[in-house]
């Protein structure tokens, strides 16, 4: 499978549906955030830096970094701008104007340490923009650490000194089943031939689960359900 049709899924096929419904709404929430971009841009965690044509086709930005472990057993092939050791970002105070932080704090154990980082490398009046799962299977293990509340996110960010933080949740009751029903799938320890006629009825049902869901925005109601959140904050 390319790498955009796993990071930036054009539709829902049988190679990418176990990631198809949690990818389109990271990607979509960047999108949404293109105004917060500008100036220096550093990719916090970049892997493979999916999402770097969409940092750099942005005429509000002017350059960018990515950064990642020098010996990250998944992206070591990928070239980076920047290594760091997973703590400290090798960046003066002040020095980038927008901080892009996909699916990363989820695996920093100290993340009140990394969030103040995020917070020392900005410029003054820069932006932070990132993603965390909610709904989502162990993964890069054994560093997976968290799943983060509307509540600890906000906490851990208004610690750090952020204010204007926005918290939107990704999907809803119906795309929480349409990924739990893709983990499942791909998970099935049938056979080979069981698991494709198990997904010739699954994705046309999470399709049509995709295209119900209506998230609720209110964070703070009972009950509520998201597979994941975005948020953006400014120092």
């Amino acid at each position: 499978m390319k790498q955009e049709d796993y990071y930036i899924p054009q539709k829902l096929t049988k190679y990418n549906y176990n990631v198809y419904t949690t990818r389109l709404e990271i990607v979509e929430f960047i999108k949404a955030s293109s105004h917060h971009f500008s100036g220096s841009v550093l990719d916090a965690g970049c892997g493979n830096k999916p999402y770097e044509p969409l940092i750099k086709n942005n005429q509000r930005v002017t350059a960018y970094f990515g950064m990642d472990l020098e010996n990250s057993d998944i992206y070591h092939r990928v070239p980076k701008e920047l290594i760091w050791d997973g703590v400290n970002i090798p960046l003066a105070n002040d020095e980038v104007q927008t901080v892009l932080a996909t699916e990363l704090l989820e695996h920093c154990f100290d993340t009140d340490k990394i969030v103040s980082e995020f917070y020392r490398v900005l410029s003054s009046e820069g932006k932070l923009i990132g993603t965390v799962p909610f709904i989502w299977p162990l993964h890069e293990t054994p560093h997976d650490f968290y799943r983060f509340t509307p509540f600890s996110l906000q906490q851990k960010l208004q610690l750090a000194g952020f204010r204007d933080i926005q918290i939107t949740p990704f999907g809803g009751r119906d795309k929480m089943l349409s990924v739990s029903l893709a983990i499942w799938l791909v998970n099935h320890p049938g056979s080979k031939l069981k698991k494709r006629i198990l997904r010739f009825f699954i994705l046309p049902l999470i399709r049509r689960l995709n295209r119900k869901d209506k998230p609720n925005s209110d964070l703070t109601q009972e009950n509520n359900i998201f597979i994941g959140l975005g948020f953006t904050a400014r120092k």
